[in-house]
């Protein structure tokens, strides 16, 4: 499991060599910029833009309803009405 770690003056002992290659620049690629979005932009106005984009105006708030009925427990099954401990 332990690995010897072996000095220069014992490899070439051994009978390893050694080469020396030159220098290689490397290759000089193409810069480019990507798009950001893969949709396309729709430009739009202020107005528009705040008619989209905006909250909407005290004067046209519509208030839902609330209209909510009393449940009729008796019409519930007795199965129903022990999960719900009525």
């Amino acid at each position: 499991m332990f690995k010897k770690i072996e000095t220069i003056e014992e490899f070439l002992a051994r009978g390893g060599q050694i080469k020396v290659y030159p220098a290689v620049k490397p290759e000089e690629q193409e810069e480019y910029i990507r798009p950001t979005t893969t949709y396309n932009v729709q430009l739009m106005s202020l107005d528009e833009g705040a008619h989209f984009f905006s909250e909407r105006r005290e004067d046209k708030v519509v208030k839902k309803k609330t209209n909510v009925k009393n449940i009729n427990v008796d019409a519930l099954p007795d199965n129903i009405r022990r999960l719900l401990n009525i």
